[in-house]
């Protein structure tokens, strides 16, 4: 049986401050204590969500591939799974932009824009405690999977692929190495070279919260529906930061990539992903390599 941090949070405030009072409460693990407040934000949340906006950043495949530059003319079989209000695509998302173009793709393990204005489903949650979809994942275990991806055939003089992303979660930094690893995994398949996945941080770690080198703050990701504080006034989210992916691919191949986001450990606390700037490019490289990432503000306390 999973444990649901949501009911222990609320029993465990019951508990601490009526019988201690505010001026000597208990040490409390800081997301426990910030849901006596989540549900108060999320209805302001909701509130200041314009009612236009409701599902106008809804997305399919096709939508979500074009957010993030994949030329059109090159897409064959493209796939979502998952639920669709937890992918969008977006001009901007408070502090966020675009690294090509005018747009930007959104996965997440929670509802896409949840706790700002954009938000695909205004009602929908914050990112903390978040959505649980009541889907388990298709496969590799997990929850709140989503899922995108498409094939293509590698033109003439073509060798890798290369795209932008940016991964963030409020798991961070209470939940590290707790079994909440939520993670972000983009998977490489072709007659040359297979890759279980190829996204790492600017460290060389996968991306999960027990690994991920998180050097980019709340204090960065204004309006993103991840900027969120412990009571201390420390960050209680964090991010990646904008970081390239680079991978190899062969000429006349045919390429199928997946860009796969998952909840671990329970279904609350959301995470998410930006990818933008998909390229096929004649650069050679000689395995998939991660670049970017060169401010530290905020380490990972593992």
């Amino acid at each position: 049986m999973r444990f649901d941090r949501r009911f222990a949070g609320v029993a465990l405030l019951a508990f601490t401050f009526p019988a201690l009072g505010w001026g000597n409460e208990r040490p409390l693990d800081g997301s426990l204590r910030k849901l006596a407040t989540r549900q108060a934000q999320a209805e302001a949340a909701k509130a200041s969500a314009p009612n236009g906006q409701v599902g106008s950043f809804a997305v399919n495949a096709n939508s979500l591939l074009a957010g993030m530059d994949v030329d059109p003319a090159i897409v064959i079989s493209p796939m979502l799974t998952g639920d669709a209000r937890q992918g969008g695509v977006f001009p901007t998302l408070g502090s966020l932009a675009p690294t090509m173009g005018s747009n930007f793709s959104w996965l997440s393990s929670g509802i896409a824009g949840a706790g700002t204005p954009q938000t695909v489903d205004p009602a929908g949650v914050y990112t903390e405690p978040g959505w649980d979809s009541p889907a388990g994942c298709a496969s590799g275990g997990g929850y709140d999977c989503i899922t995108l991806g498409f094939s293509f055939n590698v033109p003439v003089g073509m060798h890798s692929l290369h795209f932008d992303f940016n991964f963030m979660s409020v798991e961070y930094p209470e939940f590290v190495n707790l079994g909440f690893n939520d993670s972000f995994i983009v998977s490489l398949a072709s007659p040359t070279y297979n890759y279980a996945n190829v996204v790492f941080d600017s460290q060389g770690n996968p991306i999960n919260i027990d690994s991920a080198f998180f050097n980019q703050p709340c204090s960065s990701l204004t309006g993103t529906g991840f900027d969120l504080y412990q009571f201390d006034g420390s960050c209680d989210a964090g991010a990646t930061g904008s970081l390239t992916t680079d991978a190899p691919i062969e000429p006349g191949e045919t390429v199928t990539v997946t860009f796969t986001i998952r909840d671990n450990g329970d279904g609350i606390y959301d995470s998410a992903v930006l990818l933008d700037n998909f390229q096929i490019t004649a650069e050679i490289v000689d395995g998939p390599q991660t670049s970017g990432g060169v401010m530290i503000d905020y380490l990972s306390p593992k």
